[in-house]
């Protein structure tokens, strides 16, 4: 939040917890709408193509072309990861084992820009 004010202004505690409560209410709201889904289909994982299925379903057709590329991007920068760590061999200086790769996306999201999208 503070990225989104100038930098003298200052959040009261009872607005950030206020954002807090919407933003939990909103992933729950979206959340429940593609777990229904998968359901009625008969899985137990919820993906990001029921996300934004649910997100279309509940008025948020807005955001869907956005988020396809945003999770397509996501998903090269998670096959790059995986490919780069599944070849590195162990040294001096790599662990053997290699990291999560979900802790490692953060680092790799100023790449987003120059991956490609088909």
């Amino acid at each position: 939040m503070k990225a989104a004010v100038p930098p003298t202004a200052k959040i009261a505690k009872d607005a950030k917890e206020c954002v807090q409560e919407c933003v939990s209410e909103f992933i729950s709201f979206i959340t429940s709408e593609a777990a229904e889904k998968c359901q009625m289909e008969k899985r137990k994982t919820i993906g990001g193509e029921d996300i934004l299925y649910a997100m279309g379903m509940l008025g948020f057709e807005n955001y869907e072309q956005t988020l396809k590329i945003h999770l397509a991007k996501l998903r090269q920068v998670c096959a790059f990861l995986l490919a780069c760590f599944t070849s590195v061999k162990c040294s001096p200086f790599l662990p053997c084992s290699p990291p999560s790769i979900h802790l490692l996306i953060p680092l790799f999201l100023d790449w987003r820009c120059e991956l490609d999208v088909d």
